[in-house]
C-alpha cells in the first residue's frame, strides 16, 4: 500500500482508466467487470477514491445520468417494459418541480468530472439498465431555467465530447422544448459535437446552433445529421459555421451548405474532412467563387473530401478542382437525385488521376440516384483511376448497368494490388443486360489482391464460359486469398449453384458472407398488391434467391472443408500440388482467348525466362477450349524456355512439336506458325507429323525457325 500512496496522482487515474473494458463490452461477456471494479473502489478505498469518481463521471451514456444528483422529490422515473426482450425496459426520467440553486449541490460535485456525453448505443460497457435511461425535454428546461439564474455558471464546465439522439418519438412542442433549452450542455471547452435531428422546429433549432457557435467558439468537430433530406436548416447551419473559426472535421449530411460557408470552409487552415451537401439553386454562385480560382490556396490541408448535389456532378467537380491540398487521401461524390451521364464520372476520375498529390489517394467513391437508362459504366468510365496504384477503395454504384468484362478486372486487379473495397454495383435495372464478367474475372483479385475483403460485381455465371485450364490447373491456378469475406453479386442469374460452390470455395476459403438483391419469395403472397405478372416475376427472383443462399450457407462450406482433407490427405500421401500460375504472366492474347468466346487471330508470345512447364499446359487447355473453332489464325512467338532447374532450355522445339500435334487434325485453322527464337530446332521433330497430315488442314502449314544471323527456314508439310 505504502508503494501505490507514493505513486503521483496521474498513475492512480490510469490504473483506474485500465479497468474499464477498451471497446467493446461483447468481448468481456457482458459481466462489466471493469465498471464494478472502479465503483468498489470509490465507495471503499480513499486513496482511489477519487481518481476512481473521475474515471466513472468521465464518460456519460447519456446526460440522463445528471437526474440521479438531483434531490429525489424533484424527479420522477416511469419504466416501460417493452416486448423486445434483448433491450430491456426503457426507464424515462422527468423533472416534478422547479429546481433550485440548492439543489445542484451533488449535481456541480460530479458536473466538472463530465468529459463526454455520449449516446447510449456508443458506450457499451455501460449495462443496458444505465443505457436505457430516457431524460424528457422537460428535464433540459429545468437544468437551463435554474442556470440561466447563475450567469456565468455553466452546468458542464469541462466537457469535450457531446453527442445528442433524435428525438423523433417527441411531438413538436417537445422539440421545441429540448432545442431552446439543449444550449445548458455547452461548455467553453466543447470541442466534437454531433446532433441527430428529425423534422426539428426551424426557429428553435437554429437557436440551439446560435447558441453553440456563442457558448463553445473553440469547436473542432461538428456534426450535423438530419433526417429526412430538406433545406430548412440550411441558413442557420451556414451562419453557425461562418462563426466558427478552428474547424477540423465538418459534417452537415442533408443539410445543404451555401456558398459563403463553403468559401469559410476553404480558407480554414485547419480543415481536415469535409462532408456537405451544396445548397440547391446556388450553382451559380459557387461557379462564381470557385471556378478557376487558380492559386488561392483553397482547403490547403484537406485529407477527406465528401460532396453531395442534388442533381449534378458539374459543381462537385469544381469544387474538386479548387481544393489545392495534396494530402487528399479520400473523396466521395454522391448525386441524389438527377440524370447523370457515365462521362461525367470519367471527368471526375480523370480529375483525381491529374491532380497534384495523386499518389496519396486511397479512397474513390461515386454514387448516383437516377441514371439514363442505357448509358453504362464500362471499362472507359474507370479507366482513369488505374494510375492509383495505392488505392484501398473504390466504390462505383447506383447506376442501371455495368459493362465490365473479365479483362477489365484484370486490369483492376493489376493496377490495385492493396484494394480492400471494390463496389461496381449495384445496378438498377431489373432487367439488366448479361453480366459480362465471368467467374473467371475473379481469379486475379485471389492472386494478386491479397488484402481485399469486400467485392460487389455482377456475375455471369455460366460454368460453361469458362476455360478448361481453370479445371486442369482448379480454379485459382494454384493460389487462394484467404482475407475475402464479402461478395455481393445482385441481380447475378445462378443456374448451376454447386458448380459455383466448387469455383468459389478454391479462390475465397474465406468467403462467408454473399448477398444478392433477388426479391424474398414472402414478397409474392404477405401484403402483395401488384399484378400476376409482377408475381410471377418475384417468384422467379426468388430461385434464384434461394440458389445463392445455398452456395452461402451449404455448398461453399462443404467444398472449402472438401478441398482441406484433400490438401490434407496429398501431404499425407508424398503427393505434390500443381505448381502454380501467374494469370498475370499469361499473355495477353491468351487472357482475351480464355475470357471470349469468339476470337478469329491468336498469337501468343511468351517472355524471356518462362518455365516451359508452364506452355503446354497453356497451349493445350487452348485446343481443349469449348470455342476453340473460331479460330483461324493461330501463331505461337516461343523464347528462351526455363527449365523447372532454372536453366535455359536449349531445345524447345519438342515443345512445340508436341503443340502442334494438338492442332494437326483441326481443320478450321488457316495458318499455324510456330517462331522458335534463340534456341535450336531439329527437323527430325517434326518427321512424325509428315506430309501425310497436310492434306487435312486444306491449306499449307508453315513452320517457321528464326535464329540470329540466319534467315528463317520454312518447313512445309505439302
Amino acid at each position: 500500500m505504502s508503494a501505490l500512496q507514493r505513486l503521483p496522482p496521474e498513475a492512480l487515474t490510469m490504473i483506474c482508466s485500465l479497468l474499464l473494458p477498451p471497446d467493446r463490452a461483447e468481448d468481456y461477456g457482458y459481466t462489466y467487470t471493469g465498471l464494478a471494479a472502479l465503483l468498489a473502489l470509490a465507495a471503499t478505498s480513499r486513496l482511489f477514491h477519487e481518481h476512481a469518481l473521475n474515471v466513472i463521471w468521465n464518460t456519460l451514456p447519456g446526460y440522463s445520468m445528471l437526474v440521479y444528483t438531483l434531490p429525489r422529490d424533484a424527479w420522477t422515473a416511469k419504466v416501460t417494459r417493452l416486448d423486445r426482450t434483448w433491450s430491456g425496459p426503457i426507464t424515462e426520467l422527468s423533472i416534478v418541480r422547479p429546481l433550485e440553486e440548492t439543489d445542484l449541490t451533488r449535481l456541480k460535485h460530479y458536473a466538472w468530472r463530465v468529459k463526454h456525453v455520449m449516446r447510449p448505443m456508443d458506450q457499451s460497457y455501460f449495462p443496458k439498465r444505465a443505457r436505457n435511461h430516457q431524460a424528457l425535454p422537460c428535464v433540459l428546461k429545468s437544468l437551463a431555467d435554474v442556470f440561466r439564474q447563475m450567469p456565468g455558471d455553466r452546468m458542464l464546465p469541462n466537457l469535450l465530447t457531446l453527442r445528442l439522439d433524435s428525438l423523433d418519438k417527441s411531438n413538436s412542442a417537445e422539440q421545441e422544448v429540448f432545442y431552446r433549452s439543449v444550449d445548458v450542455l455547452y461548455g467553453p471547452k466543447l470541442r466534437d459535437f454531433l446532433s441527430a435531428t428529425c423534422r426539428a422546429p426551424r426557429d428553435a433549432y437554429d437557436v440551439s446552433l446560435a447558441k453553440l457557435a456563442e457558448i463553445s467558439a473553440g469547436l473542432v468537430s461538428l456534426n450535423l445529421y438530419q433526417m429526412p433530406w430538406n433545406s430548412r436548416h440550411a441558413t442557420s447551419a451556414s451562419r453557425t459555421i461562418c462563426n466558427l473559426y478552428g474547424l477540423r472535421y465538418v459534417r452537415t449530411g442533408s443539410i445543404p451548405i451555401n456558398p459563403e460557408a463553403f468559401l469559410h470552409l476553404a480558407k480554414l487552415p485547419s480543415l481536415r474532412s469535409l462532408a456537405c451537401t451544396m445548397a440547391l439553386d446556388r450553382d451559380q454562385e459557387f461557379l462564381a467563387m470557385f471556378e478557376n480560382v487558380g492559386d488561392k490556396g483553397y482547403f490547403p490541408r484537406l485529407l477527406e473530401l465528401s460532396l453531395s448535389h442534388p442533381s449534378s456532378f458539374a459543381l462537385p467537380t469544381v469544387m474538386l478542382q479548387a481544393a489545392s491540398s495534396s494530402r487528399l487521401y479520400s473523396v466521395s461524390v454522391t448525386v441524389h437525385e438527377g440524370t447523370v451521364s457515365s462521362q461525367a464520372v470519367k471527368d471526375i476520375f480523370t480529375l483525381l488521376a491529374s491532380r497534384k498529390g495523386k499518389s496519396r489517394l486511397r479512397s474513390v467513391e461515386v454514387e448516383v440516384g437516377i441514371l439514363g437508362r442505357g448509358d453504362a459504366v464500362a471499362f472507359d468510365t474507370i479507366e482513369p483511376l488505374l494510375v492509383l496504384s495505392a488505392l484501398t477503395s473504390v466504390i462505383v454504384k447506383g447506376f442501371d448497368h455495368y459493362a465490365i468484362d473479365d479483362l477489365a478486372l484484370l486490369a483492376m486487379a493489376a493496377s490495385w494490388p492493396r484494394i480492400r473495397r471494390l463496389e461496381l454495383g449495384p445496378e438498377k435495372l431489373a432487367d439488366a443486360p448479361k453480366a459480362l464478367a465471368t467467374l473467371a474475372g475473379l481469379i486475379p483479385f485471389a492472386q494478386h489482391c491479397p488484402d481485399l475483403r469486400s467485392l460487389a460485381l455482377r456475375l455471369n455465371t455460366d460454368t460453361r464460359r469458362i476455360s478448361n485450364v481453370f479445371h486442369t490447373f482448379r480454379p485459382g491456378l494454384g493460389k487462394e486469398q484467404r482475407r475475402l469475406i464479402m461478395l455481393k453479386v445482385g441481380r447475378s442469374p445462378i443456374e448451376d449453384p454447386v458448380a459455383v460452390a466448387a469455383f468459389l470455395s478454391d479462390l475465397f476459403p474465406k468467403l462467408c458472407n454473399i448477398e444478392n438483391d433477388f426479391a424474398f419469395e414472402e414478397d409474392a403472397w404477405e401484403d402483395f398488391e401488384g399484378t400476376e405478372d409482377e408475381r410471377e416475376r418475384i417468384l422467379a427472383d426468388a430461385v434464384h434467391r434461394d440458389r445463392w443462399g445455398k452456395v452461402d450457407w451449404d455448398y461453399l462450406p462443404r467444398f472449402v472443408h472438401i478441398r482441406k482433407q484433400e490438401r490434407k490427405w496429398g501431404r499425407k500421401m508424398g503427393l505434390k500440388p500443381l505448381p502454380s500460375l501467374d494469370i498475370l504472366g499469361l499473355p495477353i492474347q491468351f487472357l482475351r482467348f480464355i475470357t471470349s468466346p469468339y476470337i478469329a487471330d491468336l498469337h501468343i508470345m511468351t517472355t524471356d525466362s518462362v518455365p516451359r512447364h508452364k506452355i503446354r499446359p497453356l497451349l493445350s487447355a487452348i485446343a481443349a477450349h469449348p470455342s476453340h473453332n473460331t479460330i483461324h489464325t493461330l501463331c505461337v512467338d516461343v523464347y528462351n524456355m526455363v527449365r523447372s532447374d532454372g536453366r535455359t532450355d536449349v531445345a524447345p522445339s519438342s515443345i512445340c512439336a508436341k503443340t502442334l500435334a494438338l492442332f494437326w487434325g483441326l481443320s478450321w485453322i488457316h495458318d499455324l506458325a510456330l517462331p522458335v527464337r534463340r534456341g535450336r530446332l531439329a527437323a527430325e521433330d517434326w518427321l512424325d507429323l509428315g506430309p501425310a497430315h497436310a492434306p487435312v488442314l486444306g491449306y499449307a502449314t508453315t513452320l517457321e525457325h528464326t535464329r540470329a544471323g540466319r534467315p528463317g527456314r520454312r518447313l512445309s508439310g505439302q
